[in-house]
């Protein structure tokens, strides 16, 4: 580094622009190697294009979906970055060291829940309207009404929600000062979705044998959490209420 001026100036080794664009492929090559993730983000964007190509989606729908998964590859990249420096510079056990790799793979989960939103939000309408066209006549389609006419967005926001609250829950009722929000606390998480989805799924399809279904999901779900000793009784059946009451809420809101 040198200073002229008021500036700042780095040497920069000399290279062409093909050797900068083999350069910055390597790096990428390099990403996907290290990185599981990397490879689950490239199958879903494959999948995700695939869809859209099935699907003939106009051309801004697919600039959305184009955009989001290049967001979350884009943020995986530089998740890896801030990990191998941090590995670089300081020693693996550092506390400071875990919450710095911590914040960085924060800003992937944010890009995956935004790509996944974005998804959903676009599929939704065209996945429903081309199976509605593809059993046309075939099946009597009453009894499925209500969850054709809900909103794009109804299931996932119920999701987001239970998730937010679910956290929000453990953190003020949370005992011990160390906690992990995926595993264990005064909630059961996995309960709670799995019990908000069996109720949205319910109060949509009006149908007594997929109501039996989700249920018997749900309540396998919350016996795994008491089955492994994550959670005790009055945790899961704080979770299945509370899943169950923002499905009913959110139902009567938008119904």
């Amino acid at each position: 580094m040198k200073r002229i001026g008021d500036r700042f100036y780095r040497k920069k080794v000399s290279q062409t622009l093909q050797e900068a664009v083999n350069n910055a492929l390597i790096g990428l090559l390099e990403v996907f190697y290290q990185e599981r993730n990397m490879k689950i983000h490239l199958v879903f964007g494959i999948v995700a294009i695939l869809l859209s190509l099935l699907l003939r989606l106009d051309l801004y729908s697919f600039l959305w979906i184009a955009s989001a998964i290049t967001l979350v590859f884009v943020a995986e990249v530089f998740n890896t970055v801030i990990e191998s420096l941090v590995d670089m510079i300081t020693m693996r056990d550092m506390i400071q060291a875990k919450i710095i790799k911590d914040m960085a793979a924060g800003a992937v989960l944010i890009s995956a829940i935004y790509s996944v939103i974005v998804g959903y939000m676009i599929f939704y309408s065209k996945v429903k309207l081309f199976i509605v066209e593809l059993l046309h006549l075939k099946i009597d389609l009453s009894s499925y009404r209500d969850i054709i006419t809900m909103p794009e967005y109804m299931g996932i926001l119920i999701a987001i929600v239970t998730t937010l609250l679910v956290v929000y829950l453990k953190v003020k009722m949370e005992r011990t000062e160390r906690w992990q929000p995926l595993k264990g606390g005064a909630v059961s998480g996995h309960t709670a979705l799995a019990f908000a989805l069996a109720t949205y799924i319910s109060l949509t399809t009006h149908s007594f044998k997929v109501l039996i279904a989700s249920f018997f999901i749900a309540l396998l779900v919350a016996h795994s959490r008491l089955e492994a000793r994550i959670h005790t009784f009055s945790e899961v059946l704080l979770g299945a209420l509370v899943g169950s009451s923002i499905a009913i809420l959110s139902y009567l809101v938008f119904r």
